[in-house]
């Protein structure tokens, strides 16, 4: 069994997982594959993926695979007997609109987040909360096992008293209990992360955050 680190950018999708009549990157891998792989998790619609994990019952030619993709590149491999189990989603989030977020320190650890999401169930998570800058932009890095439905977007909502929007939001990367072996292919990582901290700072974009 394989594993795949796998990029996208989430505006080209309407979520990760296949849906009838519409974009998925799901849907994308399988048109440019000839099969249905499935993504160990979830993301909504337009938000992006740096560290999305694909499982494969087998290897894949990545720079054929690759070069048929649009918006998703897959980008380390790492041969598995088991899928490992996760130890850490790393999600990250960033303020492009140069709003605060020292605020939602206030998350960092136990906490029940059932009024962060529709779930009824499971609702208490340990949660790590931390603030930095990239090229310029603020951004908040969420850390957990397991995140539930709308939790961060609805985390940063607090700030605006709104949900807020998928665009600045990116899965960064998925660690599990015993980390495989991984072998990158960092050069088809490059575009990816152009392009999204591109889109991040543009004024149109911006303007239709909030």
């Amino acid at each position: 069994m394989y594993l795949y680190k796998t990029a996208y950018l989430g505006w080209f999708f309407f979520g990760s997982q296949i849906q009838p009549d519409v974009s998925s990157v799901e849907g994308e891998i399988k048109a440019a594959y000839g099969e249905r792989l499935r993504l160990m998790s979830r993301t909504d619609t337009g938000v992006s993926a740096r560290g999305n994990i694909l499982v494969s019952p087998k290897q894949l030619l990545l720079g054929l695979l690759n070069f048929n993709l649009k918006g998703v590149r897959l980008w380390a491999e790492a041969e598995v007997e088991t899928v490992p189990k996760v130890k850490e989603r790393h999600y990250r989030y960033y303020m492009v609109d140069g709003k605060d977020p020292s605020p939602l320190m206030k998350f960092n650890g136990r906490h029940d987040f059932s009024k962060f999401t529709k779930s009824k169930e499971n609702t208490i998570r340990d949660l790590r909360v931390e603030v930095g800058e990239k090229f310029g932009i603020t951004y908040v890095d969420f850390y957990s096992k397991g995140f539930l439905w709308n939790q961060v977007r609805r985390l940063i909502g607090t700030l605006y008293q709104k949900t807020a929007p998928p665009l600045p939001l990116v899965l960064l990367d998925i660690k599990f209990e015993n980390e495989p072996l991984w072998h990158e292919k960092t050069q088809w990582l490059k575009v990816f992360e152009k392009q999204f901290l591109k889109t991040q700072s543009k004024a149109s974009v911006l303007k239709s955050l909030f």
